[in-house]
């Protein structure tokens, strides 16, 4: 796998969880709409863990880009 492919792979999993927390949004709104607080709180606090997931894994993709960009030239 090249780095280019690790960075395709990056892209696909951050639009993954993007779409894991567009669900968790939406179970939270119909809670909410549904006077279920207790849900839509609980639903609030796995999108604020999941984005704090994704901006782990959007600095792990930084630190790839940053670290192997280098590795990438030399091999060639």
């Amino acid at each position: 796998m090249d780095r280019n492919e690790v960075h395709i792979a990056f892209e696909v999993l951050l639009e993954e969880i993007e779409q894991v927390a567009n669900g968790i949004n939406e179970a939270g709104a119909k809670a909410f709409q549904k006077g279920a607080y207790d849900e839509a709180r609980r639903m609030i606090e796995i999108a604020v863990r999941l984005a704090e997931f994704h901006e782990r894994v959007k600095m792990l993709q930084n630190e790839w880009r940053n670290v192997f960009t280098g590795y990438a030239s030399e091999k060639k």
